[in-house]
């Protein structure tokens, strides 16, 4: 095991993860972000790379970055899986989100008493910070329409 390795593995031991800047030549640390998804979500093949790394199919494919590196980490786990397969694994496990895709409230195991109050848990971990004020107000407005069929019944 070289400097390097040993230090990744103090990292994640941690909870911490390296973020490289293009631009500065020390290394920044950020926070890992754990989220949990449905297992039923989890197809065999997901399962499997679970096993043979140790590691959460969603937590690898969160924190290792992009696609050609989440690939080497599982091709370390002596497990073959192509660049395309990434893609439809996250989007399958609800990990991509846009405006026009905003994550569901209903039965998100991230749910918390600050997603009441409109800023959606999930999001919050992920720093997605311009898609929690679409949440937000999407959220305010079912309440609306929520308060309403409460006046008129």
């Amino acid at each position: 095991m070289n400097k390097n390795d040993l230090r990744e593995s103090i990292l994640k031991e941690r909870g911490l993860s390296t973020v490289h800047k293009e631009h500065k030549s020390r290394r920044q640390y950020k926070p890992s972000i754990k989220i949990r998804v449905d297992p039923r979500l989890k197809t065999h093949h997901m399962l499997l790379v679970e096993v043979k790394c140790g590691r959460m199919v969603e937590d690898i494919l969160l924190n290792t970055g992009s696609f050609s590196n989440i690939v080497k980490e599982i091709a370390k786990c002596g497990v073959s899986i192509n660049y395309t397969t990434i893609s439809k694994w996250r989007k399958k496990l609800g990990l991509t989100f846009t405006e026009s895709s905003l994550p569901s409230c209903q039965g998100c195991l991230e749910h918390t008493d600050i997603c009441d109050a409109g800023v959606c848990n999930l999001l919050y971990k992920l720093q997605l910070w311009e898609l929690i004020t679409y949440k937000k107000s999407e959220i305010h407005k079912s309440l609306e329409v929520v308060r309403n069929l409460a006046k008129e019944s």
